[in-house]
């Protein structure tokens, strides 16, 4: 406002000596230079305001001249030295006032614009940002962001270093390691630790610089703690979902064993045969498959119950399951039919492989010895075994379960111990 006013001041001025000189333009030089205090303050006015004078002192002076000598020719004269002395000054003014309004609203001088606008968006940046040299890992920068979530209450002047914020040197090792071979290193999951000892999770970026011939490193760090406690929960959970699956999965084992198992011989039960035995003769039908079948029960077993007991009884059935067990493949399938009787399916297996494999569990049993109950006595039995086979005996479970029960049948009329085919003939095994 002051400057306005001190402006229009000077103009004034101008105005007032540029007339007195136009009006005095035709007077004699001595004349003239009693004028000089008017013409010098004419001359500051048209450099402090350029052009802007011009028109003024130029209308005045020249009408004044015009008014006294009645003459354009001689107004003209009049103002000829003033122009050659005003008119550069004009020029240089205005010059001098458009370098000092371009200067004024000129910007900032571009490497310190660029710097100061780079670090205005480095310390507004929301997540921890650190510039730190790649030998000693001296940190030369760090952004508000990473001074409050890393250094905590070090003190200002304190010597930070990049590996005093890893909870595990082994990871800085290899971090660098990478920066040196390929330069940058993206959203690596580095376990960190602030200055009060508190770890935490982050994903951590970095560029390799150089400056000035100094190898740096550029630093952003992505807090991921409350990330990595939910996936953490998110295991946990997944593992006590595992735990109670297995669990279930067991105690389904455990129900199919009851449903399907039989606890005293360690081999299926009558209800798992019905069960499998259709579906298995679908399949060997499908394949074009045989499928051998015996059925055999302990000869006399009657009389070791009434002789030494059932608990004795029970052992020899649980000798003959242990024995069936370590005799048969795994797919074959071994049950008991009830009482002291047993079913064993030998998938793939022809009649005739079907009759010498029972002749050796007709074997392997007969050297068994099962000591008593009391623990007094040792029991020595054998078993009477029938065969059949699909689909040479028949192509349904009734089929081959009759005739094998038929084979059994005539294989205790002929003197028990023996293995007998689904035939007429009678065949004993020694």
């Amino acid at each position: 406002m002051k400057s306005s006013k001190y402006r229009q001041a000077a103009l004034l001025l101008a105005y007032a000596a540029c007339a007195w000189l136009g009006y005095y333009g035709t007077m004699p030089l001595p004349l003239q230079a009693g004028l000089l205090p008017a013409a010098c303050l004419a001359l500051v006015a048209t450099l402090y305001l350029g052009w802007r004078a011009l028109p003024a002192w130029l209308l005045t002076a020249g009408a004044a001249a015009f008014l006294q000598q009645h003459n354009l020719q001689a107004a003209a004269l009049a103002l000829l030295p003033y122009v050659c002395v005003l008119l550069p000054a004009a020029l240089l003014g205005e010059k001098c006032r458009r370098a000092a309004i371009k200067a004024k609203s000129a910007p900032l001088d571009s490497a310190q614009k660029t710097a100061l606008d780079y670090h205005a968006i480095v310390d507004a940046t929301p997540f921890p940002l650190l510039l730190n040299r790649i030998g000693d890992g001296v940190i030369l920068y760090a952004n508000p962001r990473a001074r409050q979530r890393l250094f905590g209450t070090l003190a200002p002047d304190e010597t930070r270093r990049v590996q005093d914020f890893y909870a595990h040197a082994v990871d800085r090792e290899r971090k660098s390691a990478t920066l040196m071979n390929a330069g940058a290193q993206s959203d690596l999951e580095i376990e960190l630790v602030d200055a009060s000892g508190q770890r935490f999770w982050a994903l951590v970026s970095s560029n390799l610089l150089r400056v000035q011939g100094e190898l740096l490193v550029l630093t952003g760090i992505n807090d991921i703690g409350e990330r990595k406690q939910l996936e953490m929960r998110l295991q946990e959970n997944h593992i006590k979902m595992q735990r109670h699956v297995g669990e279930i999965e067991h105690l389904q084992k455990g129900l199919r064993e009851q449903a399907f198992g039989d606890a005293l011989t360690g081999v299926f039960n009558r209800r798992y045969l019905e069960a499998v035995l259709p579906n298995l003769l679908k399949n060997m039908h499908r394949e074009s498959r045989p499928l051998g079948l015996m059925m055999f029960d302990a000869d006399h077993f009657k009389k070791v119950n009434d002789t030494y007991g059932h608990k004795s009884g029970d052992l020899v059935l649980a000798a003959i399951g242990k024995t069936l067990r370590n005799t048969f493949r795994g797919n074959d399938i071994i049950c008991r039919y009830g009482g002291e009787e047993f079913v064993v399916l030998l998938p793939g297996s022809t009649l005739d492989d079907t009759e010498m494999k029972a002749g050796l569990l007709r074997r392997k049993i007969e050297q068994l010895q099962v000591i008593s109950a009391d623990g007094k006595h040792t029991i020595r039995f054998t078993v009477s075994i029938g065969v059949s086979a699909y689909p040479l005996h028949g192509e349904n479970n009734d089929s081959l379960l009759r005739a094998a029960d038929d084979a059994l049948y005539r294989a205790k009329e002929a003197g028990r111990n023996r293995v007998q085919r689904a035939s007429a003939s009678i065949q004993l095994h020694p």
